[in-house]
């Protein structure tokens, strides 16, 4: 896994961001990121709200969500999926896609993608 403090220096947002897509199944916090920049949880929060429109976890959420569709699109399974992404099972993974989306996993590929 690539450390932390590897990352050139850009925007705040852009370093999490290539971090949790590489490494998605890594659970990196909003306080391990906030350690990270030295500053406090409530200040990273507010300074990834500035930059994304949205809290962390909602950040995080919508990038697990892509993560996931790109790999649905390949006809990976959906535990599979949930197990890359770091979730210890598939209905909480399923859960968290549902409130992000509004479909489940299998909804979603059945109905957007298509597939069964």
């Amino acid at each position: 896994h690539r450390d932390l403090h590897s990352f050139p220096t850009r925007r705040t947002s852009d370093l999490v961001n290539s971090y949790i897509l590489e490494n998605p199944s890594e659970k990196v916090s909003l306080q391990d990121w906030a350690d990270f920049f030295h500053i406090s949880s409530k200040t990273f929060n507010r300074l990834v709200v500035k930059e994304t429109g949205v809290t962390f976890q909602q950040w995080k959420n919508q990038l697990l969500v892509v993560n996931a569709i790109e790999l649905m699109s390949k006809d990976k399974n959906i535990g599979w999926i949930a197990s890359e992404l770091g979730y210890g099972s598939t209905s909480a993974f399923s859960a968290m896609f549902r409130r992000e989306i509004g479909l489940s996993p299998q909804e979603y590929r059945k109905q957007v993608l298509g597939r069964c």
